[in-house]
């Protein structure tokens, strides 16, 4: 059973690869796999053995073997799926964690800061490449940042760089250029620092949004 699984998921990874579709990683997923496939049935092969076996005759090696067989058929399962199916990989690494990505809107080009939880409010400490956004950045009527939900923030591309004087959206940096005063993390023209609703900061970071 184990040697037609990783048969029938070798062929199609070799399809996919020979499709384009999957890279060399799929691959080395596919070998981690097998390894701990295998080891899983050496493992159950012990189990098996001397499983007809009175219960008070059986092998302590076999009682060893049935959890940890069971524990490495389980942990190749992940191997295996993303080896057959690569974007799983960046759906369970991103999950949790902020996002920036380009999105064609019908007012135009805006760039879309996702977070994992929704925010307490749609402004704070935010660096376009190395320039810091003031308040008034943020004003509805400047038109350049958006909250368009409460886990979202959208920026107008075009008017946001035609106002720093850059070409392009190199990075967008979170929490990283204020610095902790008596006024809860704020400082004379800053937003003050980007915090989720129950109050929590987001975490510092820089962003590479690629390019659209």
């Amino acid at each position: 059973m184990a040697a037609c699984t990783l048969g029938l998921a070798g062929l199609t990874v070799l399809t996919l690869w020979f499709a384009g579709l999957v890279g060399t990683d799929s691959f080395i997923d596919l070998g981690i796999s097998a390894a701990l496939l295998t080891a899983a049935s050496l493992l159950w092969l012990v189990v098996d053995k001397q499983r007809d076996l009175p219960r008070e005759e059986i092998n302590l090696l076999a009682w060893i073997a049935f959890p940890f067989s069971i524990l490495l058929l389980l942990g190749q399962t992940p191997f295996l799926v993303r080896a057959v199916y690569p974007p799983i990989s960046d759906f369970l690494e991103k999950e949790g964690q902020v996002e920036a990505r380009y999105v064609n809107h019908s007012t135009g080009l805006k760039l879309r800061i996702s977070f994992p939880r929704p925010l307490a409010e749609g402004r704070g400490d935010l660096r376009i490449n190395s320039t810091p956004l003031a308040t008034e950045h943020f004003k509805e009527e400047a038109g350049l940042i958006a909250w368009p939900e409460r886990s979202a923030l959208s920026i107008s591309v075009p008017e946001m760089l035609k106002q720093l004087g850059y070409d392009r959206i190199e990075t967008v940096s979170l929490n990283l250029g204020v610095q902790k005063t008596g006024d809860g993390g704020k400082v004379p023209g800053s937003p003050g620092r980007l915090r989720y609703a129950n109050g929590e900061r987001v975490q510092p970071q820089t962003l590479r949004p690629a390019a659209p």
